[in-house]
């Protein structure tokens, strides 16, 4: 059983398994910045929302990733060298945090602006002049979710490994990264709630 643990396959799973903590706590950020808009949930609804939020982040995590775990499912010697697990997990960071952190937390900015979800129709009024701008202007105006954006991708960062042969191992003080990422998550919600 020890040995199952310590393979790419469980690597794999740990890694998307991290995906869906991610996702949660990007719901709930979005919930705590955006309560005042959605007001409160009661509890008949709760069951729902979790089948529908587990069900749109299966696809969140299907189509961010599928590239991901075929390239993690390959079946060649090669596929456990340190640098093709370097260039696995730097692929999974860089995607993840753009596509999955990056996306819902500016989803909790926009809907606490315009009462809606962000849509492909947006990117098309992203594309004038004063749009990076713009996006420099709410980082600083919403600070908080940029610690907390942070903090995530730190968590995403849990999944690193140190070595990578057959049997694959987690980098030393990944517990106390872990909790420093998870830290600065705290305070930055504490922060939001006010």
């Amino acid at each position: 059983m020890q040995r199952l643990l310590h393979t790419p396959l469980a690597l794999l799973l740990r890694r998307i398994l991290t995906l869906y903590v991610v996702l949660w706590l990007c719901r709930i950020l979005f919930y705590s910045y955006n309560h005042v808009q959605l007001g409160a949930i009661g509890w008949p609804e709760v069951g729902a929302l979790l089948r529908g939020a587990l069900l749109f982040d299966t696809a969140s995590v299907l189509y961010a990733n599928a590239l991901f775990v075929v390239l993690s499912l390959l079946p060649f010697e090669f596929c456990c060298g340190p640098r093709y697990q370097k260039m696995l997990f730097w692929y999974y960071t860089a995607v993840n945090f753009v596509l999955i952190v990056a996306a819902n937390l500016a989803d909790a900015v926009y809907f606490h602006y315009t009462q809606k979800r962000i849509t492909a129709d947006e990117f098309l009024f992203a594309d004038n002049d004063n749009s990076l701008l713009l996006v420099f202007k709410f980082m600083g105006e919403n600070w908080p979710l940029l610690l907390a954006a942070l903090a995530l991708g730190g968590h995403l960062d849990h999944s690193r490994v140190r070595k990578t042969r057959r049997e694959v191992h987690r980098r030393d003080g990944d517990a106390l990264g872990a909790v420093q990422a998870q830290g600065v998550g705290v305070l930055a919600l504490q922060e939001l709630q006010r």
